[in-house]
């Protein structure tokens, strides 16, 4: 889990592109394969961001899809060795990893509050806790959807940059994951993953629902539904801790935890 959290927050290992042309033709070269204006991806995929010597910031626009998830490769150009390398990484934005930190903050600063007063006043506090590792689990399960839905965009934005520079990789990250796969060894999920993880999900949604309702089980009868709930706080926080580890079951398999 804490390799996964700092995969988001600092983006993938450095990424190098070498130039077969002088600087400033290198320059001209990807700022003619990319487009300047989001719009530019109303009728078709485009890499779209600033291109500049001392400043490359690029993101894959796909029209009527938005993701605020999605990596942007950030870099500069530099010589080295008498040659032109494009030098950066895929790292989603500031902004986004701002709000990130902001939410995460706040939800961690209100389930610490709130489990201190569930054991002082466990007869009026004991719910809160529920709350805040729900939004907790509810923000990692946000995120790791946006990273996956953008599990290409690294490799795409690769394969633009190489074309327009005719460019060799020098540096490629050490691992495959989301926003660090080579241009050309990028593994898309199984279908049957994909399957799991949405029925997980489901079983985990239900798993926090009846945590934080109390409700333990729905059954019918001669007179309609039947309602039970669970008989303590334990027992609550134990379902709860079950639908996280639903959750967590599909980034264990697939390497992020």
């Amino acid at each position: 889990m804490i390799r996964w959290i700092s995969d988001v927050w600092r983006g993938s290992a450095a990424v190098e592109f070498a130039s077969s042309y002088g600087l400033s033709e290198s320059v001209e070269r990807l700022k003619a394969a990319t487009r300047r204006s989001v719009f530019s991806g109303l009728s078709q995929q485009e890499a779209v961001g600033a291109v500049k010597e001392s400043r490359v910031s690029l993101q894959r626009v796909t029209p009527m899809v938005g993701n605020s998830f999605k990596p942007f490769y950030r870099g500069r150009f530099i010589e080295r060795n008498g040659k032109v390398i494009l030098v950066g990484r895929f790292t989603m934005h500031w902004v986004v990893k701002v709000f990130l930190a902001v939410w995460f903050g706040a939800i961690g600063c209100f389930t610490l509050l709130t489990s201190i007063l569930a054991v002082i006043h466990p007869q009026t506090a004991a719910r809160g806790p529920l709350f805040g590792l729900g939004m907790i689990v509810a923000g990692t399960a946000l995120v790791w959807t946006g990273r996956w839905f953008a599990r290409n965009d690294a490799a795409w934005l690769s394969d633009v940059i190489r074309d327009a520079l005719c460019a060799e990789v020098l540096v490629q990250p050490p691992r495959t994951d989301t926003f660090t796969s080579a241009p050309n060894s990028y593994r898309q999920p199984a279908t049957t993953m994909t399957v799991v993880t949405v029925a997980l999900a489901l079983m985990a949604t239900v798993c926090w629902s009846g945590a934080i309702l109390g409700i333990q089980s729905v059954s019918t009868g001669p007179n309609g539904f039947v309602v039970t709930y669970f008989p303590d706080m334990l027992s609550r926080y134990l379902a709860a801790g079950l639908g996280t580890a639903m959750l967590l079951l599909p980034l264990v398999s697939i390497g992020c935890v």
